[in-house]
């Protein structure tokens, strides 16, 4: 996992940005999602460290379009990504949860900050469960496998259970 410790020392009181443009950085950010998500040129980020006496605040957002494959029929989908965000993490729940490193880490005596895992983490909060080709993807028939947006499929309809057929004429009556 790609890892960038900064130890907070080194940031001034007023913050500093940091700036993510490189198209390899953002491909090894996506790889590391354990998803098919490929970055498509242009993907951008700023964040803003500011350290606090309780914590750190992170200030940033991220821009750019992400490909992975549709959820329902595998073709390339395609999402747009604008998630503005406002963070701030407590020193002491890191004391107190003994959290293995992810964002803050307390070694030697100081505190440093993993800038990418910030990142990597919004990263996955601004992006959809499921990405799809389109709103009205009709997915693949769940028989033959046939990818319903360019063909439908010759499949044939199982009525079910033929027992149960006299409830499907069933009609509630509602007040």
């Amino acid at each position: 996992m790609h890892e960038q410790w900064l130890p907070i020392s080194d940031i001034p009181v007023q913050g500093r940005e940091f700036y993510f443009e490189d198209d390899r950085e953002w491909a090894g950010l996506c790889f590391e999602l354990g998803e098919d998500y490929s970055p498509l040129a242009g993907m951008t980020a700023v964040l803003t460290v500011f350290p606090q006496k309780q914590g750190v605040y992170f200030k940033g957002f991220i821009t750019g379009l992400i490909e992975s494959p549709c959820f329902r029929c595998l073709e390339a989908g395609q999402v747009y990504v604008d998630h503005h965000f406002d963070v701030f993490e407590d020193f002491e729940e890191y004391r107190q949860e003994s959290l293995a490193a992810g964002i803050l880490k307390f070694e030697n005596g100081s505190w440093s900050v993993n800038i990418l895992q910030v990142i990597r983490e919004q990263l996955v909060l601004a992006l959809p469960n499921k990405i799809l080709c389109s709103p009205d993807c009709l997915g693949l028939c769940p028989a033959c496998g046939e990818n319903m947006n360019l063909d439908m499929c010759r499949c044939e309809t199982d009525a079910g259970d033929p027992r149960l057929q006299i409830l499907r004429n069933l009609k509630i009556k509602t007040n």
